[in-house]
């Protein structure tokens, strides 16, 4: 009997030390696998056979001190093989889509028959579709964004990074001005006032022209004759602000378009703010006479090709010359900036600030936006803000008045209006030679293309486009398991979760002890080439000593067989 269990102890050993070597050989077979776990195997003695309970002290028995138990082992068993989770080391790649994780962390990813596995193999890259696989094809999984480009925390779905398809656009929120608007120089309570020569109707009278004559009634008077100075058609209108050229609009003439439709018309293209009551001209004693903002700056001018007439005959100048009357009188800064709508269309906006008031305790001057490519749902009006700022006894300003603009958008599918803050924080009321006003940042941009991402710790990718626009594209999660050695390992560097792992708590990086997400690096497999090819060895020796016992046990039946011969 003694034999035989020596035999069969004998092949416990064998079959631990087969075991080491499989597992130790699989760890060093990994050793270049990235995000890989070596496993160690864990030994527990097996069944012993007892020859003697032993005894306890007796005072009874003289001499009697009590026996050990005398048992004999069976053998070894595998009591585990368990996986190692300890950190590898990282290293850094050359690959945007390599990620690693340093902490406890899994990347959820999805297999073609869409159950989730976990992995800490961050070799990942872009299909066909724009979706970040790993390099065995399972879909990353995370969340996703909106069609404004928030992220969405309700479900996780494949990453998606679009390079090159998706193309975004900011419309301007803010618009930042710097310069120097100073306390000394002429207040600007002056507008320029232009006015035609007398006109007159189309009465046998000829009397002169009211705001209610017809516009193809108008005549001009050359001492000799009352020649008609429009017709039915399309006019268009070029003027002059501040000696920089309007935008060019146009005006239907049908018969029943009246000296207050034209009044009214080239006012609002001139930016005039108050068309009413007279303040900002009017049609009087048989002219039109037109009164521009106050300032310098708002300095209005009509030349003698302003106005042009396209009817069916073709395209002529119309003799409707303006004369300036009166010279805008005030200091004055000018300056011109691109917004940009929702669509990413630039806006062209025209920022004229002007000296409005001073008095011993602080300036005031006053600020006129106008933008040609406002789109009212009426008229053709280029005026879309004013208001006021003060500067203190240190030149620090102050605005007086909101100081939004509200620029209409309604002849294009893009939000309406546009509407954005100005910030004169940077203007300063100090003394200058002579005003500046100018943008030194606004944060709209025209349409991009995304061309670049980068992944931040926590997961987040966010997407570059090439308009300089930064925009959230996604979140990686991560997944943790309360026992990670009780995960089920599956091929391709994968684990399912398994009986005894736990289930998935799933969160953020940086979160929960998920650990973070390093971009553009790997984790090494953590596998001890040296501790393992000592393991090796140790194993070897182990099998060939337990060969020995079983040689030996051999050798001793033979001689106990030999006795009958």
């Amino acid at each position: 009997m003694g034999l035989a269990s020596a035999l069969s102890t004998a092949l416990t050993g064998l079959t631990a030390a087969e075991t080491t070597i499989d597992v130790v050989g699989n760890n060093l077979a990994n050793s270049n696998t990235v995000g890989f776990k070596a496993s160690d195997v864990v030994f527990a003695t097996q069944f012993s056979r007892t020859l003697g309970l032993g005894s306890a002290p007796s005072t009874s028995i003289p001499g009697s001190g009590g026996t050990n138990p005398r048992q004999l082992g069976q053998g070894t068993t595998v009591a585990g093989i368990t996986p190692n989770f300890t950190q590898g080391t990282v290293d850094i790649s050359s690959n945007p889509t390599d990620l690693a994780i340093q902490g406890d962390g899994f990347f959820i990813v999805q297999d073609s028959s869409g159950e989730h596995l976990y992995t800490r193999n961050g070799i990942f890259k872009m299909n066909a579709t724009n979706e970040l696989v790993t390099i065995t094809g399972q879909r990353v999984l995370g969340f996703g964004v909106d069609d404004r480009f928030q992220i969405l925390t309700t479900e996780l779905q494949p990453i998606e990074i679009p390079l090159g398809s998706v193309a975004v656009a900011m419309p301007t929120e803010n618009v930042f001005l710097q310069g120097t608007l100073p306390p000394r120089g002429v207040l600007a309570d002056t507008g320029e006032i232009v006015q035609t020569d007398v006109l007159y109707d189309a009465t046998p009278a000829h009397n002169p022209i009211t705001a209610a004559t017809l516009l193809t009634d108008v005549r001009t008077f050359d001492g000799v004759a009352y020649d008609p100075v429009f017709d039915l058609g399309t006019l268009e209108y070029t003027g002059s602000k501040g000696s920089r050229t309007t935008a060019t609009r146009e005006m239907q003439i049908t018969a029943t378009s009246t000296v207050q439709d034209l009044y009214e018309f080239m006012g609002e293209t001139l930016g005039i703010r108050d068309l009413g009551g007279g303040e900002g001209g009017s049609v009087t004693g048989g002219r039109i006479r037109l009164l521009g903002n106050v300032g310098v700056g708002n300095a209005i001018e009509i030349g003698p090709s302003a106005l042009q007439l396209t009817t069916a005959g073709g395209t002529d100048t119309v003799s409707l010359p303006f004369t300036s009357v009166q010279s805008a009188v005030g200091e004055s800064a000018i300056c011109d900036f691109l917004a940009y709508d929702s669509l990413g269309i630039p806006v062209a906006v025209r920022l004229t600030a002007v000296l409005e008031a001073r008095d011993g305790d602080s300036t005031t001057y006053r600020w006129f936006a106008d933008s040609s490519d406002n789109q009212p749902s009426s008229g053709v009006g280029i005026s879309v803000g004013t208001g006021r700022i003060s500067f203190d006894s240190v030149g620090k300003g102050t605005p007086v008045d909101p100081t939004s603009l509200l620029i209409e958008r309604n002849d294009i599918a893009s939000v309406s209006p546009l509407a954005f803050d100005l910030d004169f924080s940077q203007v300063s009321g100090l003394n200058a030679a002579s005003s500046s006003l100018a943008v030194s940042f606004q944060d709209g941009f025209p349409p991009g293309v995304l061309a670049s991402f980068v992944v931040g710790e926590d997961g987040v990718i966010q997407g570059v486009f090439d308009n300089g626009v930064v925009r959230d594209l996604g979140q990686i999660q991560l997944a943790r398991f309360t026992n990670p050695a009780g995960l089920e390992q599956r091929a391709e560097n994968m684990f399912a979760e398994g009986i005894n792992s736990g289930q998935a708590m799933q969160g953020n990086a940086n979160e929960r002890g998920l650990g973070k997400i390093v971009a553009g690096a790997i984790e090494l497999s953590n596998t001890d080439i040296g501790g393992n090819l000592i393991d090796l060895i140790l194993a070897s020796t182990m099998y060939r000593s337990n060969t020995r016992v079983i040689s030996t046990a051999q050798q001793m039946l033979d001689e106990l067989l030999a006795l009958r011969r």
